[in-house]
């Protein structure tokens, strides 16, 4: 969920309840720093539903652990994919880059969420299990990436964007993840791979052919794995990363969005999380379990105010059947 979707923290406790009461173990979020930076001399974390520390409390209360997902970039359908409008005036050089100006421009930013969430990582007493910098990037290879050849300037940006998480104590693993490359339809003739997160993506996409149910994140790992050692085959991906866990860390939980208005109900769960388990994946983040509202300008052109993306939670919060098959089956693992 996003709690600047649902901006009304009494509110946050019902949605994370129904969360645990599914049978989920915890939650994600991406934060928005447009939300927090209204112009680029302050930030908010401190009044209403700003104040995120009221967010990451109730995770003990409930019984969840989080994974944090700060950005910068988040995407999300948000306005400028969550960059705050007066970044996006040119005056700050090429975004997601390794340029002075932007880095100038979002480590206050990163700095003030890492200070929220620092006394609710595990390691600290907290809830806290991860921590992913970035969201979707996948510069890290010039040209064709089987001639690994590595792009040097987006890798000193997700080199600083590990060393300013670590310098402002996170001290739990970091994650990034990759956006998914394949078109729709996905391919229809990679073999099937045990244990390999884009088999798994694709495997998904190919059960319905023509249907863009794609996970947008192939490459889950731990934080001492590198950018030039993420992956986007499934056979590199064994070789270099057979030890991370087979995750898939944004799998998308319905596909209204892309206008797949028939496949919303609970044979979406029914079809799909069960051939999770049965590609022997240990770890999904379904992609929303609870959607909420685009209030204001937050929503990008294309999305409607509405962001209830056919979630198991509706955006009015009432439980419908697809709740209780998502929670047959989460539940059941």
């Amino acid at each position: 969920m996003h709690y600047w979707r649902i901006p009304v923290p009494e509110m946050w406790t019902d949605i994370l309840q129904k969360i645990k009461a599914a049978g989920f173990t915890g939650f994600t979020f991406y934060s928005n720093w447009g939300y927090h930076a209204f112009n680029s001399t302050s930030l908010d974390f401190e009044t209403g539903a700003h104040d995120i520390g009221r967010f990451f409390e109730l995770a003990p209360e409930i019984g969840l652990y989080i994974v944090f997902r700060p950005g910068p970039y988040i995407n999300a359908e948000a306005k400028a994919d969550g960059f705050p409008l007066w970044l996006c005036t040119g005056a700050y050089g090429a975004l997601r880059d390794n340029g002075s100006a932007y880095t100038e421009a979002y480590t206050p930013y990163l700095n003030a969420f890492a200070e929220a969430a620092k006394p609710y990582l595990i390691l600290n007493g907290g809830n806290g299990i991860l921590y992913q910098i970035e969201n979707e990037y996948a510069d890290q290879w010039i040209g064709d990436p089987v001639d690994k050849v590595p792009d040097l300037n987006a890798s000193a940006y997700m080199q600083n964007m590990e060393n300013l998480a670590r310098a402002a104590g996170i001290n739990i693993p970091l994650d990034f993840n990759n956006p998914n490359a394949t078109p729709s339809p996905g391919p229809t003739s990679l073999p099937l791979v045990p244990k390999a997160t884009l088999t798994l993506a694709v495997s998904i996409a190919t059960f319905l052919a023509g249907l863009a149910i794609l996970a947008s994140a192939l490459a889950l790992t731990d934080h001492t794995c590198r950018i030039k050692s993420s992956t986007t085959t499934a056979t590199s991906y064994l070789s270099e990363s057979r030890l991370s866990p087979t995750s898939c860390p944004n799998f998308r939980a319905a596909a209204t969005i892309l206008g797949a208005v028939e496949n919303i109900g609970p044979d979406f769960p029914n079809i799909f999380y069960r051939h999770n388990i049965a590609e022997r994946g240990t770890a999904f983040n379904l992609y929303m379990m609870y959607g909420g509202t685009n209030w204001g300008s937050f929503a990008t052109p294309v999305v409607a105010t509405s962001y209830d993306y056919s979630a198991s939670i509706s955006e009015d919060r009432i439980l419908w059947d697809k709740y209780s098959e998502t929670k047959l089956l989460a539940l059941f693992t």
